[in-house]
């Protein structure tokens, strides 16, 4: 999907593009994906309108940056968009204890199928 491509569907759906919008294809950055831009996946162009939030657990409104609210511009429809990556171990230091944290990609998608 080209730029000329997605600045048309823009145009199709009544929206201005954002001055400062990036098209990624590769979203392996992110955490410079920011609201305005346009991710495409599977040649199907997603415009970010934010990152979600979590919520539960203490972590009130931190936000999920691999988690976006979105618009499949081709359709207008609002979607979820989880980017999945891969980290291993989470260290942090919780008092005097050094802790070590695992992340899922598995149980947060189950999460967020149960929140909508």
């Amino acid at each position: 999907m080209t730029k000329k491509q997605i600045n048309n569907l823009f145009e199709e759906r009544g929206r201005k593009t954002h001055p400062n919008m990036h098209i990624y294809h590769d979203t392996s950055a992110f955490m410079d994906i920011e609201s305005g831009d346009v991710i495409v996946l599977d040649d199907v162009p997603f415009l970010i309108n934010r990152n979600e939030k979590e919520s539960g657990f203490g972590m009130d409104d931190d936000p999920k940056y691999w988690v976006k609210q979105t618009i499949n511009l081709e359709t207008g429809e609002s979607k979820i968009v989880k980017l999945v990556f891969f980290r291993g171990v989470l260290a942090k230091k919780m008092g005097g204890l050094n802790v070590r944290f695992f992340r899922s990609p598995e149980k947060e998608a189950d999460v967020l199928r149960r929140s909508f």
